[in-house]
């Protein structure tokens, strides 16, 4: 689209190659007067004066491009998107009665321009009233999606509120977040009837925006089911809350509360506990140390006849029926109570879960394994799906890390009289409460043995093995070098690099060939040999001891 500046003197219609000068938007907004006309060319499809084949006119064909296609296409249209783009500056209203109606207000004329838009975004427009907001969605009734976010939105003043006295000298410092200007009855009219079918409402980094501010705007939108206050500061949350706002807010499906400075999310659990609608909720980057606990419902399938040995220490919950997605990124949880928690979330299965101060003394893959291993449904996790491969190990290492201390708080197993039944794995009570899926895994792949239990230390210093390296003739088991030499070699150390370092100390040429041979009093017994015969596996990998012997083998 172009404007172009004529003249008043020049005749439009017998000049119509005349020269004319383009003027870019802020002059064609701030050049000229009223009495000076400009020309605006719509191009969408080129336009051919010829008469095709079929007769089709050129005024046919016009009907596709320029002014009429334009009217054509915007009726069209389902989504617009402004963002950064200065909508304000439409929003003074023509004084002309014969333009005045396409300007947006209540009664105007956007509705017949646009009438099949559905999603609207208006972020970072320099929109600071919600009434304009309210006047250009109240013209669009089949609005389902409104995007507002980083202005600075100023609320019309309560009808209920008293206007504070002020003067043109001393501006109420109110003025910054409310709309003084406007009558607050009739604001709240319009507001209240511009967003009926309004699903999808995004509100992020807006300045004027608390949870006072934020309750009183979600009740304009009766249909709203997707709610979006990222990056807002709302402080706490109000401690009363109507009847109409939790309606709405157990009717949401998606609820996002990035860095919205939350701390205590009891009551606002409490709130949205109760909803059969919620399928994602976001919580990320807020201080977030506790979940509250959730209510249960008893289940038969919860409760063992014996109580002394319980087949499961987890029991379901009446919160969240249809909780699909959470977001915790970067909240403050120290221990692993909140996994308690989610893990009566039946279906939970994407959930995300990083930079938390319970994951500082843990690699990444252990602590994706802890998560895994706690939530037995999960599909999902950290964006990276869950295989039955990884889901299969992780269960496995937690029995194991978790053996020990499961056998030294009093936990064994006990066999049934009914050969046909499984034996019940005792768990105390203390325990059960920290790890509830551990009975759970039990019953899947049978409890841990002692044996079980012992894990390979990641440290250095203390994952050494003292081993005794000696020579080997080919074929003859019994010239073996009398002298050995001892070294204490790392359990993470490849057979390769053992290989080399054998080389070395013996001082072989890299003619020689040679296998190794590891031994040790346990083999002895059954006069077993243990071959080293992979070169990329570890050391530790073959369950060596201290004393334990390596042969070096010639070929």
């Amino acid at each position: 689209m172009s404007a172009q500046k004529i003249l008043p003197s020049m005749d439009i219609a017998n000049n119509p190659t005349a020269p004319m000068r383009f003027l870019d938007f802020d002059e064609a907004e701030y050049s000229g007067t009223a009495s000076v006309p400009f020309r605006i060319e719509l191009f969408t499809t080129p336009a051919h004066p010829e008469t095709s084949s079929a007769g089709t006119s050129s005024t046919v064909r016009h009907q596709q491009c320029g002014p009429l296609g334009a009217e054509a296409a915007l009726k069209r249209l389902r989504s617009a998107s402004l963002t950064l783009i200065p909508v304000f500056r439409a929003l003074r209203g023509g004084k002309d009665a014969e333009t005045a109606p396409l300007w947006p207000h209540p009664g105007g004329t956007l509705g017949m321009l646009l009438p099949r838009l559905s999603e609207l975004e208006l972020s970072g427009c320099l929109l600071s009233r919600w009434i304009d907001v309210a006047e250009v969605c109240i013209q669009l009734p089949w609005l389902k999606s409104l995007a507002v976010s980083n202005n600075r939105l100023r609320l019309p003043l309560s009808p209920s509120s008293p206007r504070p006295a002020e003067s043109d000298k001393n501006p109420h410092p109110m003025r910054l977040r409310y709309d003084l200007d406007t009558n607050p009855a009739e604001a709240e009219r319009i507001c209240a009837s511009a967003f009926p079918n309004i699903c999808q409402l995004i509100l992020v980094r807006l300045v004027c925006l608390d949870w006072t501010d934020a309750l009183r705007v979600i009740q304009w939108t009766p249909s709203i089911r997707s709610l979006s206050l990222p990056y807002n500061h709302l402080g706490p949350l109000p401690e009363i809350w109507s009847d109409s706002v939790i309606k709405l807010f157990r009717q949401l499906v998606e609820l996002d509360l990035t860095q919205t400075d939350l701390v205590d999310v009891t009551q606002l659990f409490s709130i949205l506990g109760p909803s059969t609608s919620l399928e994602s909720l976001i919580l990320n980057q807020n201080a977030i140390a506790k979940l509250p606990v959730f209510p249960s419902v008893e289940s038969v399938d919860n409760k063992s006849s014996d109580t002394s040995h319980p087949v499961d220490s987890v029991d379901r919950t009446t919160w969240f029926t249809r909780l699909d997605t959470l977001g915790l990124r970067h909240c403050g949880f120290a221990d692993w109570k909140c996994m308690n928690q989610l893990m009566r979330l039946t279906e939970l299965r994407h959930l995300l879960f990083l930079e938390c101060p319970v994951l500082e003394n843990m690699n990444t893959q252990t602590g994706r394994q802890e998560i895994i291993a706690r939530l037995p449904n999960l599909a999902c996790l950290n964006r990276v799906e869950v295989c039955a491969e990884e889901r299969r190990g992780a269960e496995l290492d937690y029995l194991k890390r978790y053996g020990a201390e499961w056998i030294a708080s009093g936990g064994a197993v006990i066999e049934s009289d009914d050969p046909s039944k499984p034996p019940l794995v005792n768990v105390n009570e203390s325990f059960a409460r920290n790890h509830p899926v551990f009975v759970t895994l039990c019953a899947k792949y049978g409890p841990p043995e002692a044996g079980e239990t012992k894990f390979f230390t990641r440290s250095i210093k203390e994952g050494l093995i003292s081993l005794t390296l000696k020579l080997q003739s080919s074929g003859d088991k019994s010239s073996i070098s009398e002298t050995g030499i001892v070294r204490r070699i790392p359990g993470r150390m490849t057979v390769s690099h053992l290989k080399m370092l054998a080389r070395r100390l013996f001082k072989l040429t890299p003619r020689v060939s040679f296998d190794l041979i590891a031994q040790g009093e346990r083999h002895r017994v059954i006069n077993a040999e243990l071959p080293m015969d992979t070169e990329t596996r570890e050391v530790g990998f073959y369950d060596l001891e201290d004393g334990d012997v390596v042969y070096l083998r010639m070929r």
